[in-house]
Formats: structure tokens, C-alpha cells, sequence
């Protein structure tokens, strides 16, 4: 894909990006596929990244054009995450996110999410 995923995208789009080190695809190259298909973006997207790895360089994501962090299990909250994402203020209440607001990064609660909890996910994973 070049890193473009405009053909793929309509007006208003979610992105999910599951980035961990327990993927065979983590390398500095693919932090830098993930933020150069993030700038290459020319319609109006939100970004998500979920992982590891994410949680840790936060700052690098969220000053290159991600909007959360998603730290720990995704399972539990990503449904909420993606029904508020143009909502900053619901935003920060929902736990274990990590978002930026005029500058200012805010570490929402930390909650031990509940295993098993049956929801339907849909998350697309776009191979770099």
C-alpha cells in the first residue's frame, strides 16, 4: 500500500492500529510505517493504537497525529473508545487511555479491565 490507505477510507474514519512486541512486525521500521501512513492520511480520521509497545512511546504517537493510546486489554473498552472518539471529554473517562487535548497529555484512570466480557469487536489491522 505504500503506506496510503486513502483509496480505503471514506469521510469520516476510525483507524485501529495493534502494534506489540509480541507481533513478528515490531521493529523501528514499522513506527515509522505506522506514523508515515498516519501523515500520508488526506480525509478526516481518527486514530487508535492499541499495544505494548504504544503504551510506552505514547508521546512519539500522540505528537505524530495518533488521538489515543489504548494501555492494556482493548477488549473491554475499545467499543466505548470508538463510539466517543470526537468527544474528548468522554473520552477521559473512560479508563486505561492515553490522549492528548491543546497540547496537554492526560493519563485517564488506571482499571484492572474484566476478563471474558462478551462483546463483538470489530478492529481492522492494516499490515504495513
Amino acid at each position: 500500500m505504500n503506506n496510503n490507505i486513502n483509496e480505503y477510507l471514506n469521510d469520516n474514519n476510525i483507524v485501529v492500529f495493534v502494534y506489540d512486541y509480541q507481533l513478528p512486525l515490531h521493529t523501528t521500521d514499522a513506527v515509522e510505517n505506522i506514523l508515515e501512513t498516519v501523515h500520508n492520511v488526506n480525509k478526516p480520521t481518527k486514530f487508535i493504537i492499541i499495544g505494548k509497545t504504544s503504551s510506552y512511546f505514547y508521546q512519539r504517537f500522540l505528537d505524530n497525529g495518533i488521538d489515543v493510546v489504548i494501555r492494556g486489554i482493548a477488549e473491554d473498552i475499545i467499543n466505548d473508545v470508538v463510539e466517543n472518539i470526537n468527544d474528548i471529554t468522554l473520552l477521559k473517562q473512560i479508563p486505561n487511555l492515553i490522549l492528548k487535548d491543546n497540547d496537554k497529555i492526560y493519563f485517564t484512570k488506571e482499571k484492572k479491565l474484566r476478563k471474558n466480557q462478551k462483546r463483538t469487536i470489530l478492529v481492522l489491522f492494516v499490515l504495513i
